[in-house]
């Protein structure tokens, strides 16, 4: 018989008022013959159907209570609101107070099905619908390819705003904004906050994957598995809905290269997740690390291994699971530190995908941030020369900082360089082909040259990653209705009414 896990959001860590409720109701299960402890860890650990099943043999008030638990997992927040008022359970206890902010929250979503996910929004957001019955059945067609596993039902709520967001999630403000957490799967829910609330939206349908793949290997697992493995395999897969196979990405090798002079991060440090690291550059690097390790299993055994090692994490534990698939865990990890000590990648300042809250969001590197803030105050005064050198100063120290790059690029469009600008542009995108920034400033400049053509295919990237780009649609029905494509005109002036 496996150990009894219990999860870090169950009632076992609650607030001082509720804990004799619990104390009668741990009673009550034992005198019923069912534990009431085994049926809660059993909803909290992704087992809902053995959870259904033991909730039929409790008694009374732990019925209505674990219900309640239940159908909150499911998503179903009136419902279980009315079990969790049937049980008794006093003012503060913290699973009746979070359930009955979710339900204040639920009253407002609408609700549409799409490739076995339920899909919750707010009108606010509906433009997003038409790219998620796009991705999401890519989405679901790719991991279960990989997975040979599809769980159905899966409940992906958009946020419309950070406190719902952090209501929902139960993550502190401070975690939310340091970290740079945009998403998270967690009650066997996938959450995402609504990318119209970031200048440059982001990445949100690998996001989706990422959250979904953590629902897979909870559902495989039922969470007997290191978070940082949890983390590494959620991050290499996130992108194999568009992706053949993983590959490590530029901004990866960076990371990994300036860590072997600046140090890496322990994995006991994110134990608690990603969430509780001190910044987003520490939370790319832990990424990075952990990315690297998965990129390693997978090139050592594909898809196939690692989901045998997670179906058996489930069956064995995850120690014995793990051996059994790649060896003895210690065995294998002090391989993966010597060889991520020893890599031989160059720092070239490649840049992670950051979460920018605020469009003047700083992510810039010591060595070269005073060279940056004096190019930008130069370029603004007009001084395109003397700006260029400085940039090209940032640029000798990070040849790949794609944000250096699109700089030096606009300021020598604006100077009339445009052949040497659009020589930038592209370095620029080879580097984050799917950067906003990138997106969206080399089609602003071809637009200006009238290049529309080549700049319409841009703005549709751009907008994929950000649904809520206004500009973009109104640059892209400008396309339109000039070259006298009619129909994408009309669809793209479809989209301008939703916002």
């Amino acid at each position: 018989m496996k150990k009894l896990r219990t999860s870090p959001f169950s009632p076992f860590s609650r607030k001082s008022t509720p804990v004799t409720f619990l104390f009668i109701l741990f009673l009550c299960a034992a005198a019923s013959g069912v534990s009431f402890q085994n049926t809660l860890s059993d909803i909290f650990n992704y087992r809902l159907e053995e959870a259904a099943e033991k909730i039929k043999g409790l008694k009374a008030e732990e019925k209505h209570y674990a219900r309640a638990l239940y159908l909150m997992h499911r998503g179903l927040y009136s419902e279980a609101h009315d079990e969790m008022i049937r049980s008794g359970a006093p003012a503060g206890d913290r699973w009746r107070d979070y359930i009955a902010g979710m339900k204040d929250i639920g009253d407002g979503f609408e609700t549409e099905h799409i490739a076995g996910f339920n899909v919750r929004f707010y009108i606010r957001d509906r433009v997003m619908l038409p790219y998620l019955r796009k991705k999401l059945p890519l989405i679901s067609r790719a991991m279960k390819r990989i997975f040979a596993f599809s769980p159905g039902g899966v409940v992906l709520e958009i946020y419309p705003d950070r406190e719902k967001f952090l209501k929902a999630s139960t993550l502190s403000r401070e975690e939310l904004e340091r970290s740079g957490t945009v998403a998270i799967a967690k009650f066997s829910r996938l959450m995402i906050l609504s990318p119209r609330l970031l200048p440059y939206g982001y990445r949100w349908d690998d996001t989706v994957c990422h959250e979904y793949t953590h629902h897979i290997i909870g559902n495989f697992t039922e969470m007997d598995i290191p978070l940082y493995l949890n983390e590494g395999i959620a991050r290499t897969f996130e992108n194999l809905w568009r992706k053949d196979s993983p590959v490590l990405e530029a901004p990866v090798k960076n990371q990994l290269a300036r860590a072997k002079s600046e140090g890496f991060i322990e994995f006991k440090k994110f134990e608690r997740g990603m969430p509780s690291l001190e910044n987003q550059k520490d939370v790319a690097l832990a990424f990075a690390q952990v990315n690297y390790l998965v990129y390693g299993m997978f090139e050592k055994g594909g898809a196939k291994k690692i989901q045998q090692m997670l179906i058996g994490c489930g069956r064995e534990g995850f120690e014995k699971s793990f051996e059994s698939s790649f060896g003895p865990l210690d065995v294998y990890l002090a391989s993966y530190w010597e060889e991520m000590r020893g890599n031989e990648w160059v720092w070239k300042g490649a840049s992670p995908d950051f979460i920018y809250w605020k469009e003047d969001d700083d992510f810039l590197s010591l060595s070269i941030r005073d060279y940056m803030r004096l190019g930008d105050r130069l370029r603004s005064a007009g001084k395109y020369s003397l700006a260029l050198h400085q940039y090209g100063k940032a640029e000798a120290l990070e040849p790949e900082n794609t944000l250096v790059l699109v700089k030096t690029a606009k300021t020598l469009a604006a100077s009339g360089d445009r052949e040497k600008a659009d020589e930038y542009f592209a370095r620029a995108l080879r580097i984050a082909e799917d950067d906003f920034v990138c997106l969206a400033a080399r089609a602003d400049f071809l637009i200006s040259g009238g290049r529309y053509e080549e700049s319409a295919p841009l703005l549709l990237r751009a907008l994929e990653r950000n649904p809520f780009y206004r500009k973009g649609y109104e640059q892209l029905h400008g396309i339109y209705v000039k070259s006298g494509e009619r129909r994408k005109a009309a669809e793209i002036a479809a989209f301008l009414e939703m916002l």
